[in-house]
């Protein structure tokens, strides 16, 4: 009776057992005022990723359902009337059920949208929303803003959030207003230096962690997505004695690789 919205984000890393519980439930016929959202990242999925798969054998199995509605919905009485002997096909439809075009289309469709970088008059509303500023104030600010990440919203965030740990985008509790000075983005080292968001957190990495934290990163994102710590021990005392016994850039030790492989780590050794 009241109708239900279930967002799901980061589809791209859903397991396999989780995505056919969606599949249960998306294919459910018996299952009435449900809006399921799903979001993923579209450069992470290709036609044989799990979440692609699954996509597909919801879409067959709904059509499915559509062709055996359709065949068994029209049938004559004995005074040659018409009745109906299944459910509504759209819900749109209910109490109009005289005319077989209006259940041509099936209960429940899949309906994919691809959200691409925010236009700059779109950012500009948000950031206006969400800073509670007209426009015209927060002009210069969305101009910056817009230069640096053209639009994409994970980076804007990124950005405003700079912005707010450098406290040059602070909350006033005396007026209850966000201030902020668009010399002081002009002009601070951060945001000048920084021709877009990816130089920007880069130099935020280099600037905000200690070199040690950096190089450990460094080691890490040469084992991929899963490793033990015994590994990274490892790989991090090797480094550290190359770097007192060699000027030259250290390599990744071939004890260090076999490891690596064994224990069934995503690899990416440069």
């Amino acid at each position: 009776k009241r109708p239900f919205i279930l967002y799901l984000d980061d589809l791209q890393w859903a397991d396999v057992a989780s995505l056919e519980l969606l599949e249960y439930i998306l294919t459910d016929p018996d299952l009435k005022g449900l809006l399921v959202v799903g979001c993923c990242r579209h450069n992470e999925v290709d036609d044989k990723h799990p979440l692609s798969v699954t996509m597909r054998e919801i879409e067959q199995h709904l059509q499915q359902q559509h062709v055996r509605s359709i065949s068994g919905l029209w049938t004559n009485n004995s005074n040659g009337n018409r009745t109906s002997h299944s459910h509504e096909c759209c819900n749109s439809n209910k109490g109009n059920n005289d005319n077989p075009s209006n259940n041509d289309k099936p209960r429940s469709t899949i309906q994919r949208i691809s959200v691409g970088d925010l236009e700059r008059d779109v950012l500009h509303q948000i950031v206006s929303d969400v800073l509670d500023h007209s426009k015209s104030e927060t002009k210069t600010l969305c101009d910056i803003l817009y230069q640096k990440t053209h639009g994409n919203i994970f980076f804007s965030i990124q950005f405003l959030t700079m912005l707010n740990e450098e406290k040059i985008l602070e909350y006033n509790f005396g007026t209850y207003r966000w201030q902020w000075d668009d010399e002081r983005i002009l002009n601070n080292p951060l945001t000048r230096i920084s021709d877009n968001v990816i130089d920007l957190l880069r130099n935020k990495l280099q600037n905000k962690l200690p070199k040690q934290v950096r190089d450990v990163l460094q080691i890490t994102a040469c084992l991929g997505s899963e490793f033990r710590k015994s590994t990274v021990l490892l790989a991090a005392r090797s480094v550290l004695l190359h770097q007192q016994t060699s000027s030259s850039p250290p390599t990744m030790p071939r004890r260090l690789q076999s490891l690596s492989i064994s224990s069934s780590f995503r690899t990416s050794i440069a």
